[in-house]
């Protein structure tokens, strides 16, 4: 375990200088990547494409490890290696997991996992700093069983970075009220009559919102320190009206109060403590 001693801190001004200079070499399974900036910096959420949605939850993720010290990180779901490469030019101690190593992540600091069928993490308890899981846990059938590895194997004061499709957004609230999917969330009957997701096998099986998030993490004594979004989702002219009336509802009838991040954002990113 590295330790977080005498150690810098990361500064927003280092991560935006960084990511731009590598902007071009980092491996992106998706889209092209946007252009930052002339500060280099994230724009505003109300100014981001939603095109580069994808792109946009990546930066909000590194940015949440602004103002922390170097540690050592677990990426869960490295995928292409976008957030471990960029971690690991900011200094820090990374580490990959996940089914596949599409960007050939070193096999010293790749660890090839099913964290449905796999049973824990090959990791021992308290083992990491900080733990970065995109875009995961709406692939999996057991939740909960990832949210209480990960706090198993997160140090005590460590945090982790969870983001998963916000379902809570008004978009996929008006396509819960339309056809019964949340938004990327869907379904279509395969060749024998069964019902898959949209995807096929690996699909988006398990939609949960922020609520549910905060309830499991919750009782395994960790908090929500901060909730972010990637971008703003945009609704068509058609869906306008009905859009409107339930953003209204929400706002002055629930029993809750819904920040914009949620009501408005692409992904739901966390920051949880434990």
């Amino acid at each position: 375990m590295i330790s977080l001693q005498n150690m810098t801190k990361l500064s927003k001004d280092e991560v935006a200088r960084t990511i731009s200079m590598m902007c071009d070499e980092i491996p992106y399974g998706y889209r092209k990547k946007p252009d930052f900036n002339e500060n280099c910096h994230l724009p505003d959420l109300k100014k981001r494409n939603i095109r580069y949605s994808s792109w946009w939850r990546y930066l909000e993720t590194i940015y949440l490890f602004c103002g922390e010290e170097r540690g050592k990180v677990l990426d869960i779901g490295s995928g292409w290696g976008t957030t471990y490469y960029i971690l690991r030019e900011l200094k820090f101690d990374v580490w990959a997991l996940d089914l596949g190593n599409p960007s050939n992540i070193s096999l010293e600091r790749y660890e090839k996992h099913n964290l449905d069928s796999d049973g824990k993490m090959p990791y021992g308890d308290e083992s990491f700093d900080y733990v970065v899981c995109s875009e995961v846990i709406e692939h999996l059938h057991r939740p909960f069983n990832l949210i209480s590895e990960i706090q198993r194997i997160l140090r005590p004061g460590g945090f982790a970075v969870l983001t998963t499709p916000n379902i809570l957004n008004l978009t996929s609230r008006f396509n819960f009220l339309r056809n019964g999917s949340h938004n990327k969330f869907y379904w279509h009957k395969d060749s024998t009559g069964k019902y898959m997701p949209i995807h096929g096998i690996g699909g988006h099986v398990m939609p949960l919102d922020y609520f549910q998030l905060n309830y499991i993490f919750g009782s395994l004594n960790m908090a929500v320190e901060s909730i972010r979004t990637n971008v703003l989702s945009r609704v068509s002219k058609a869906k306008l009206i009905p859009f409107l009336l339930t953003d209204t509802f929400v706002k002055f009838f629930s029993h809750t109060k819904i920040p914009m991040e949620l009501r408005y954002g692409d992904s739901l990113i966390l920051k949880v403590r434990k």
